[in-house]
């Protein structure tokens, strides 16, 4: 990767930094069917005749959820995250992984990657965080022409337990912002707008998984309104009603969260 003078996020690691290895323990993955979709946009374009499996770059790769998702659907993958400590954290859970192609410190909006070199640009439950033009005239310029992005976000069904949840953290953050809603199934406008991509309809994939209530506090500790927001003293507070609501929830030992994937491809012209 040859470098562009990027820096590493001093926001980002300030929020995530900390919660580095609740984030990798916590934060759902994304559903096998993702990849597939965006293996076969890749491969089935018209003028692909690589021998070896495509290149995507894991963009804002945070701890390497979606890396290990695209690795184990066969491709090779690199990793840009700003958050040094996140990436620290990915870098120690995708050590020697066939297909891993190592990781760089770098912005989304200055890529460390010359032009053309990447067949896929994935930004995986981070795109409200980047200056979306910028970031986005730069996926541009490192993806192969016929090249694709995918936007996607996990977004948490609405459930008794999830409304309980929220509003035990309205109570504890009153002016937490959820970055993360059910917005996320519409394409992002600077996408839609972006001379270089023609952008598909979003693809919605559900799916769900089990989690023992110690898990789901933890997993709660990384969200950035959480665990990024609350102090000490309130975290305790926080964590220990939230147990009382899980408790309420369980049912033979776990509780069930909802999500539904929103995909959204597009292909650079």
């Amino acid at each position: 990767m040859k470098g562009k003078g990027v820096r590493p996020s001093a926001e980002g690691d300030r929020v995530f930094g900390a919660l580095a290895a609740d984030y990798s323990a916590g934060r759902p993955a994304y559903p096998a069917a993702v990849f597939e979709l965006l293996r076969s946009r890749i491969v089935g374009a018209a003028g692909w005749a690589h021998d070896e499996a495509p290149l995507v770059v894991d963009v804002a790769a945070g701890t390497g959820i979606a890396s290990d998702g695209l690795l184990r659907s066969g491709f090779r993958v690199a990793g840009i995250e700003p958050a040094v400590r996140m990436l620290a954290q990915g870098l120690e859970d995708l050590a020697g992984r066939s297909g891993w192609r190592g990781a760089a410190v770098a912005r989304a909006e200055a890529l460390p990657l010359r032009e053309s070199a990447v067949a896929g640009v994935v930004v995986a439950q981070a795109f409200h965080w980047l200056e979306a033009r910028p970031a986005l005239d730069e996926f541009a310029r490192v993806l192969e022409p016929g090249g694709v992005l995918l936007v996607m976000w996990n977004v948490t069904e609405p459930t008794p337990l999830t409304r309980e949840v929220r509003k035990l953290v309205r109570r504890h953050n009153h002016g937490r912002k959820r970055a993360v809603t059910p917005r996320m199934r519409e394409s992002p406008p600077s996408l839609r707008r972006h001379p270089a991509f023609a952008v598909e309809p979003m693809v919605a994939i559900d799916h769900q998984r089990s989690l023992a209530p110690d898990d789901f506090v933890r997993y709660a500790r990384s969200w950035s309104y959480v665990g990024g927001a609350l102090g000490p003293s309130a975290l305790t507070g926080f964590e220990r009603e939230l147990r009382d609501v899980l408790e309420r929830h369980v049912r033979n030992g776990n509780v069930v969260e909802r999500f539904v994937t929103s995909a959204h491809f597009a292909r650079r012209l």
